[in-house]
């Protein structure tokens, strides 16, 4: 396979175990050639945009990822919901590792149900990913949902697959939500993390959602309701790293890979990530990788 770097489901490498419909795709990957070909060797070099929805379920052994510059570990039983536009730039893995795997090529929460269940974690909802710890018995769950919903896949006589499907991903969403609300209440009655580091994750959740439009501190700190320079020194003592250069490290990631796309001129990039000019483009990107963007995609191809 080419090396991809905007990853669609039509992308993914297809096993035994893949079954797709319409917006519906199940799958089952583990720590073998498979799993090396969906994500590549070099990510740190070729970070990849996931432009779908994936969830993964860990049934065995360990997964590193980082996305969107955080890092995360998976472990049995342990739930991560990335959403559309979260940039990969890491992963490794055990050689047990085992994960059951949900696609969907667009998200809905349009079930009454499950939107107005959906309301009461909407800042939460809007970050990727969503990493949840949940309890064996619900996983057996949501594990038996994903292995009915592969029999209605493959039933030639079902006539209302499109109906069923939609039901039972409404039923792991809200399984998900369940999750989201026992994390919630957790930090409700704890409330142990010190306040530089509830200020460092609500400004890494900020820079997520505005990195595109916003590269000054100050719009972060007006959103926090902090000045600037306060916003600087609790980031730098907090992450051992400057506040801009998070905010920098977000746009040059969703820049190298679309650059390494090949699907995206430089004046579409430049305007996907509001900058004024290519020519402001271009020197932002020098200034951070020590190279023009022509020169970044010219030696990636040789690499």
């Amino acid at each position: 396979m080419d090396r991809v770097f905007e990853y669609y489901v039509s992308m993914l490498p297809l096993s035994e175990r893949y079954l797709e419909y319409e917006n519906f795709a199940f799958d089952h990957i583990s720590a073998d050639k498979t799993l090396t070909n969906a994500l590549g060797n070099n990510l740190e070099f070729h970070p990849v945009k996931l432009m779908f929805t994936a969830m993964g379920i860990c049934t065995k052994g360990t997964m590193r990822l980082r996305l969107n510059l955080t890092e995360y570990e998976l472990h049995e039983n342990d739930i991560i919901v990335i959403l559309p536009d979260t940039i990969i730039d890491k992963a490794q893995w055990s050689d047990d590792l085992n994960i059951t795997t949900v696609y969907l090529k667009e998200i809905s929460i349009s079930h009454p149900l499950f939107s107005n269940i959906a309301l009461r974690y909407q800042k939460h909802l809007s970050n990727s990913p969503w990493f949840l710890k949940c309890p064996h018995t619900e996983v057996v769950d949501i594990l038996r949902i994903c292995e009915i919903s592969r029999n209605i896949i493959s039933n030639d006589g079902m006539y209302y697959k499109r109906e069923l499907l939609s039901d039972y991903m409404h039923a792991i969403a809200v399984y998900l939500l369940n999750a989201f609300k026992r994390n919630a209440d957790r930090q409700e009655e704890s409330r142990n993390l010190p306040r530089q580091s509830q200020l460092l994750l609500t400004f890494q959740n900020l820079v997520r959602q505005h990195y595109m439009k916003h590269r000054d501190v100050a719009f972060y700190a007006n959103k926090m309701c902090i000045t600037p320079k306060y916003l600087s020194i609790v980031i730098k003592q907090t992450s051992g790293r400057r506040a801009i250069d998070w905010i920098r490290d977000f746009v040059i990631l969703d820049a190298k890979a679309m650059i390494l796309s090949g699907n995206y001129t430089m004046q579409q990039i430049s305007d996907t990530l509001h900058f004024a000019n290519p020519s402001f483009f271009g020197k932002y990107f020098k200034e951070a990788v020590g190279c023009s963007p022509g020169a970044f995609a010219e030696t990636m191809q040789r690499w």
